[in-house]
């Protein structure tokens, strides 16, 4: 990967010649707060769907067409205590357009989307505002009324109630309430001005994008303090058991463990096979032994919420079942702390990992999300570096991570 720069912020060039589309991501990198997250939910889309020079949809679908389907999408993910901002143009490549100024054109659209929005006297246009407003309200209510989702963020309530990991990523009804045109552009000046930047490009690009990209020059990244991980281990005092009843058709059992692994841990990649043997794949352990051998549940399957030092085994269950599907899911863990499992599993398990690994190159977007990973994490690893250290992971290495997670929180959204 060859880097430049706009200012003091990286351009990250990916040169791929095997896409027909170029990605220019810019990405900006801010603490993640309980007082904000509702403010970049609602600020995504009123960046994306409106600027000045395009403030109308049918506006914005004309020059969409007129760029042979390029278009600018805008993200929110999370790390820790790191929001990932990222605002994309997806365009073709000029080369196979007969357009040639396609490249200028794009770049012209994407800067009005970052730099010129649907705003005047320092507040957003407000019937845009009002109906993004209404839009993220009732996307709020629909993740409400989700009750798979309801019973992850009350188990996750009451194992983690101060943590970051409790705060709504998409934000809250209360705070949308409150929340004006004005207060949404000051976090939008926020996200220019105050954050760390990185610009990545893939495609079949030469240097000369980087010139063209000088053009974003207004902008500088600023050398700020950022938490990709939790550091701190929590231990875990006593095993808490939450039932709780809601107007569902099946019950919702979680298991909440703590764990001392996160990301920058060297035991993550064995913690990764751990997970995809016990629960992470349809000949999983919990898969084969719990639903298919003792028919005590619908589904389940583990997760792992790494940088927060969290792992959760879902399942979904007939109530009445709860006992039986608690006690044997403590089991299948005690089995693997004492090295008692399929060894088979351990190499269906890495070849399902990498071979997920092996098809990041495939698709336009998803090496860039690795690069982003990559910069927090500090690591050079690539591809086939990763790929080494998975295979390299051992049985003894899988009975250690077993024997790292320990059971914090039982939790149950049961049917009435």
């Amino acid at each position: 990967m060859e880097m430049k720069y706009c200012n003091n912020i990286p351009i990250k060039i990916i040169k791929d010649p095997k896409f027909k589309n170029i990605l220019i991501n810019f990405v900006f990198l801010t603490p993640f707060t309980k007082s904000t997250a509702t403010h970049y939910s609602l600020l995504r889309g009123v960046l994306a769907t409106s600027c000045k020079k395009y403030n109308t949809n049918e506006k914005m679908h004309q020059i969409t067409g007129k760029l042979y389907g390029s278009y600018v999408s805008i993200n929110n993910r999370y790390s820790y205590k790191t929001r990932i901002t990222t605002i994309y143009l997806k365009m073709p490549n000029p080369k196979y357009i007969p357009d040639e100024n396609i490249m200028d054109e794009a770049l012209d659209f994407l800067y009005e989307i970052i730099f010129r929005p649907n705003a005047s006297n320092k507040k957003f246009d407000q019937k845009l505002f009002e109906k993004e407003k209404r839009m993220l309200h009732n996307c709020i209510l629909s993740s409400f009324n989700n009750k798979k989702s309801l019973a992850l963020d009350n188990m996750l309530n009451h194992m983690c109630k101060d943590d970051v990991i409790n705060i709504k990523s998409m934000g809250t009804i209360e705070d949308l309430d409150v929340m004006t045109s004005e207060s949404l552009y000051d976090v939008y000046l926020d996200l220019l001005n105050n954050s760390k930047k990185i610009i990545y490009v893939q495609g079949d690009v030469d240097d000369s994008i980087c010139d063209k990209l000088q053009k974003f020059n207004k902008i500088e990244s600023q050398d700020i303090d950022l938490e990709y991980k939790m550091i701190e281990n929590i231990e875990v005092q006593e095993e808490k058991e939450i039932i709780e009843e809601a107007n569902i058709n099946q019950s919702s059992l979680i298991l909440g463990y703590r764990t001392t692994i996160n990301n920058y841990d060297k035991r993550v990649d064995a913690f990764n096979v751990f997970k995809t043997m016990l629960g992470d794949m349809t000949s999983s352990t919990l898969h084969q032994v719990v639903r298919e051998k003792h028919n005590l549940c619908y589904s389940i399957y583990a997760r792992a919420f790494i940088n927060y030092k969290i792992f959760v085994i879902r399942a979904g269950i007939d109530k009445k079942n709860y006992e039986k599907t608690v006690k044997l899911i403590k089991e299948e863990i005690e089995n693997y702390r004492n090295g008692k499992f399929d060894e088979n599993l351990i190499n269906m398990a890495k070849i399902d990992i990498i071979n997920v690994y092996k098809s990041i190159n495939d698709f336009l977007g998803d090496i860039i999300n690795l690069e982003i990973n990559k910069d927090m994490l500090e690591k050079d690893d690539n591809i086939e570096d990763i790929i080494n250290k998975i295979n390299s992971v051992t049985k003894e290495d899988i009975i250690n991570v077993a024997k790292d997670i320990k059971l914090d929180t039982i939790y149950m959204l049961a049917n009435e």
